[in-house]
């Protein structure tokens, strides 16, 4: 497995396990980023790579779930892709009324066992592409 996908850092080449803090913890924290288009959206990650992906920090032990964005505090929102399938990402209330989902609640997480998004399109609004046609 690898060092940054089992939480740690990166140390140099022939680096020995017995040197002080040598496996320390990255400190993270929730990271609040505003895509061009879409809903805001929050990940935990260091402030480092927040910044490297162009997001907010919401400083170290912060989750998303406690997390304030675009002016609201996260919570999950179940949508309804293309298919008719439901789904669950968290954002803010209005990052949510933009993916025409319903928000569950402020401090909500899609991991909560009360969160259930059902497979119903008529509940959950659905997704239109608009083709664009070259008139002259």
């Amino acid at each position: 497995m690898e060092c940054v996908e089992a939480g740690g850092l990166p140390r140099p080449p022939l680096t020995t396990c017995n040197v002080p803090n040598i496996c320390e913890q990255p400190v993270l924290g929730a990271c609040c980023i505003t895509p061009d288009f879409g809903p805001f959206f929050c990940f935990e990650t260091t402030e480092a790579r927040c910044a490297e992906q162009g997001g907010t920090y919401a400083g170290d032990n912060t989750d998303c779930t406690n997390a304030v964005c675009d002016g609201g505090a996260f919570g999950a929102c179940c949508a309804g892709g293309p298919s008719g399938q439901a789904f669950c990402f968290e954002t803010t209330p209005n990052g949510c009324l933009i993916a025409f989902g319903e928000f569950q609640g402020d401090g909500t997480s899609c991991n909560d066992a009360n969160i259930d998004c059902p497979d119903d399109p008529t509940v959950m609004g659905a997704w239109c592409v608009l083709a664009v046609e070259d008139v002259d």
